[in-house]
């Protein structure tokens, strides 16, 4: 049983780096895990709580493992998801989140469709579809088509 355990750590940290190289060279900064990180987490928080919960968790379903792991970290289940009117407060709140996570110097426009290019690539077309027209309009020219 133990070596069953550890294929499925060392899976999901491939998976999770796999993420974290993508996202780190959509930044701009190859090899800067540590931007990709405070990038993913900033961006998939602010999705996250944007979604209705049914949609939440069905895209929290597709994620891999440690991914899912940092999008669930301090999710409260509401039954009203945050409204970002605009593209603009959209943006403002990975903003926030990412001075939080002490990365202020990181886009938070860069972050944004970098982190939902790689979802675009790694979740069913269908999944990303759905997520992608829950936002309203000026969010969702973030997403990639």
């Amino acid at each position: 049983m133990v070596q069953g355990t550890l294929k499925i750590i060392e899976h999901s940290s491939q998976d999770a780096y796999k993420w974290l190289s993508e996202i780190a060279d959509g930044l701009d900064r190859p090899q800067d895990l540590g931007a990709a990180c405070h990038a993913l987490r900033a961006v998939l928080h602010t999705l996250r709580d944007t979604l209705v919960p049914d949609e939440a968790m069905d895209l929290g379903a597709q994620l891999p493992t440690l991914i899912r792991g940092i999008y669930y970290e301090g999710y409260k289940l509401t039954e009203r998801p945050v409204v970002h009117r605009h593209e603009a407060d959209f943006l403002q709140a990975i903003a926030s989140s990412l001075e939080r996570g002490k990365a202020p110097e990181l886009d938070s426009r860069l972050c944004a469709t970098t982190v939902f290019a790689t979802l675009a690539g790694h979740i069913s077309a269908g999944e990303a579809g759905q997520v992608r027209d829950m936002l309203k309009k000026e969010i969702q020219e973030l997403w990639p088509v």
